[in-house]
């Protein structure tokens, strides 16, 4: 199983982020090795600016990751045929403050 990342630049031009872009599988490494014939890609979209959540790690400033938008399964070829692809939607959920639960004895 082999892996393939893409990544995401910050302004001063480090790597802020990466994110696996495809996963190939069905190889063998070993005598003889087998080309992976099946591969998964991922594919990204862009989040609305309110939906962007930044955390801290060590003082610096970190966008929450991408969001995928599509699977695309692929049986690998000289021109890659894709056997299906998955679409996901994003649902708005509204999240309701916690009630604290005292307890009694």
């Amino acid at each position: 199983m082999t892996y393939a990342y893409c990544l995401a630049e910050a302004e001063d031009s480090h790597t802020a982020e990466y994110a696996v872009d495809e996963i190939c599988y069905t190889s063998f490494e070993g005598t003889p090795s087998l080309e992976p014939l099946r591969a998964v890609r991922f594919v990204y979209g862009t989040k609305d600016a309110a939906a962007v959540r930044t955390g801290d790690s060590g003082g610096m400033a970190l966008p929450a990751g991408p969001r995928i938008s599509r699977l695309l399964f692929l049986q690998l070829s000289a021109s890659d045929v894709i056997e299906r692809t998955v679409t996901l939607r994003r649902q708005e959920v509204t999240v309701m403050p916690s009630k604290k639960v005292s307890e009694s004895r």
